[in-house]
Parts: C-alpha cells; structure tokens; sequence
C-alpha cells in the first residue's frame, strides 16, 4: 500500500538530529509526504530537502501568524518543549517565485487566515484588526501567485473558516466572471470545524485534510465530519512535528504515522484501509500532480 502524508514538517527544529531517518522510516512504510513551508527560510529548507530526497515534494508558503511579531508557540512532544516567536515577514512574491522554480515544488503554502491569537494580541506597529486586515490582503495576494505559477493551495485555516470561504469565493467571482470559488485548487489543511464550514469549503471544489485529531477519543463531531466527507475529496496528513494520533500520543509526530490517519477513515467509513489508502493517494496525485504510480 502507498499514502500521502499531504502535510509534514520536516523541515523544523524538531527534526533537525535525525531528519534523514525520520524520512527513510515513512518511505520503507510505504508512506510518500509533501513538506511544507511557513515563512521563506522554511520553505527553502523544504525545498532543499525535496530536491535531495524521491519520494518527497515541497510545499511554500507563508503561515498568516508570520504577518506579525513576538507570537509564540509553543508544543511539547517527548519530553521536550519545542517553541518558537515570530519575527514579522510579509510575502515576498520575487523570491518566493524563484523557489517555486524547483520541480519539487508542488503547492502553495501553508497560508491563510489564523485568528487564534486574537484576544491577546500585542504589537508595538499593528492592531488586532489591522493583524486581521493584514491577513486577508495577503492571502488574497497569494492566491494571484498560486494562480500565476499554475499550483494548488495548502491552506491553514484556524478560528475563521466563514471569513475564509468568503475570500476564496471573491476571488473565484473576481477571476472567473462569477463562477464560485472558480480556478482556485487545494486543501484545507487540519481541518477542526463545523459539518456546516466543510460544506462551504467543498461546494468551492477543495479538499479537506484530516490529521491525528480525528483519532482522538473526544474528537466525536471531527469524527461525524470524516464519515460525511466526500472520499475523493479527502485526504489524510499529520502535520508533523505536532498532533501525533492517539496511538503514538505524547510523541512527536512522524510522516509515518499518517497510517494511523488511515485507519481510523476506514474505520469511520466502514472501508478498508486499502481502499482508503488507493483513495487518498490517488487524491494526492490528482491535486498535485504528483510523479507517483499506484
């Protein structure tokens, strides 16, 4: 069997020892993965290991949290703290297209809308809803570059689905003479929302992507929305450093626990995991155009 981890992190601190290994284990398990970026220095990293590794492809983006300074995050997995603070980067679009210019570059992203840090937000220059409006004209300006190199989205998405769905539907309209959400191609990464904010996000014809929370025992209404959702329109990640399944919680997540991903779909579902993953993979291919033979 083959899968996609559609949505890893390899290029973090967190895998800075044993980044290699860590790849080599998801491939001997039959796992393919796209590396994703968050500013510029992540996003070469990505490509950099990309390009060295078959089997792996790169993703470039900015993370909306890296609009503004001094946010920090923090995430603890195997004992260890892993953090980081923000420095405050605006799109680049000169450099991000040369990035884009390696064909192990198959998506835009991650990048998006993330109001999660909203009722504490501090900074010296900005207002929250200036951080706000700073959020949707980038997106909104990275959708043009997607759109401009000809690759599919991998959108974040956190606190501000209704607001984001209206933002890819304007510019479909803008760009296509009114056909909805028209020409813009992706995922919605780690999706945590409503039945109602999925269907939103695939009447405009994107994917939704599922990762280690839909294993959690708590995760009940996650859980409903993976049984409803389309299966060829999803696919599975771990969005790894973070959210390992709850088989291997508490660890640091791996591309290789994307399996755990699977099966709980195909238990969801009432499929195999075979059939989940030919399904997932194959959405993968198709989104992504990836150069991989099932």
């Amino acid at each position: 069997m083959k899968f996609v981890d559609t949505h890893a992190h390899v290029n973090f601190r967190a895998f800075s020892e044993d980044a290699d290994q860590v790849i080599q284990t998801a491939l001997v398990s039959g796992v393919n993965m796209i590396n994703v970026g968050t500013n510029f220095a992540t996003s070469q990293r990505s490509v950099e290991i990309a390009e060295r590794t078959p089997g792996m492809w790169a993703a470039i983006g900015l993370h909306p949290i890296h609009l503004a300074k001094d946010i920090t995050e923090t995430a603890k997995f195997s004992g260890e703290e892993y953090s980081f603070t923000t420095k405050s980067e605006l799109f680049d679009k000169r450099k991000f297209f040369e990035l884009a210019q390696s064909p192990s570059v198959v998506a835009v992203g991650e990048s998006g809308l993330d109001y999660f840090h909203l009722e504490d937000f501090k900074h010296p220059d900005m207002t929250a809803e200036q951080f706000v409006e700073r959020q949707k004209e980038t997106l909104y300006e990275i959708l043009g570059f997607a759109r401009e190199i000809e690759r599919p989205h991998i959108f974040h998405c956190r606190d501000a689905y209704d607001e984001f769905a209206d933002i890819v539907r304007q510019f479909g309209d803008n760009s296509d003479g009114g056909s909805v959400g028209a020409g813009v191609r992706g995922v919605v990464h780690c999706f945590t929302g409503s039945w109602e904010q999925a269907e939103k996000l695939l009447e405009l014809g994107l994917y939704i992507g599922f990762t280690g929370i839909v294993t959690f025992p708590n995760a009940q209404s996650l859980q409903d929305i993976a049984r409803r959702v389309p299966l060829d329109r999803l696919l599975i990640e771990t969005d790894s450093p973070y959210l390992a399944p709850q088989a291997v919680r508490g660890q640091r997540n791996e591309p290789s626990h994307v399996i755990h991903v699977a099966e709980k779909i195909a238990e969801l579902k009432g499929l195999s995991l075979e059939e989940v993953a030919l399904a997932t993979t194959q959405n993968a291919i198709s989104l992504f155009q990836l150069p991989l033979t099932i």
